[in-house]
Order: structure tokens, then sequence, then C-alpha cells
């Protein structure tokens, strides 16, 4: 999750502050295509960081995949 912040910081899709929030990196976000794969990573971050939700393989599989999403979206629109 961090990484993928420090993508989108790197690439100017967001601008990473020490004490920003996700919900700010969401509002960062808004109108972009990284907006609702964003969020729902967001709320998944949280719901297993803060709330010691365990996600079992489906759960797994389909965040990465959103994961996936956002860095194969991000990586070629710094080479257009």
């Amino acid at each position: 999750f961090l990484s993928l912040l420090q993508l989108l910081n790197q690439k100017k899709f967001i601008q990473w502050e020490r004490y920003n929030t996700n919900r700010s990196y969401i509002q960062q976000l808004r109108g972009s295509k990284f907006e609702l794969s964003f969020h729902q990573i967001c709320t998944t971050y949280e719901m297993v960081w803060y709330g010691n939700y365990a996600m079992d393989e489906s759960q797994y599989h389909r965040v990465s995949g959103r994961f996936e999403a956002i860095l194969s979206s991000v990586i070629p629109a710094a080479h257009v």
C-alpha cells in the first residue's frame, strides 16, 4: 500500500504529505480513473491494518487485482 502511495506521488497523481490521510488521497484522485479502485484498496487496508480483519484467499486475490490494475495504469501513464 505504501509503495502505491509512493508511486502515485512520483507520477504526480497525488501530492504526498506526512499528515495526509487516506481520505485526502482519495479526494486528490477524485474524477481520475484510479478513484474507485484506490478507494476500495484504502477501505480494505484500513480494515486489515486497524481492524485486525483477516482476509480469505478470494478476498486477497480481489484486492490484489485492484492493486495490480492501478499499477499497470500508473506506470504506462508516465510514458505518454
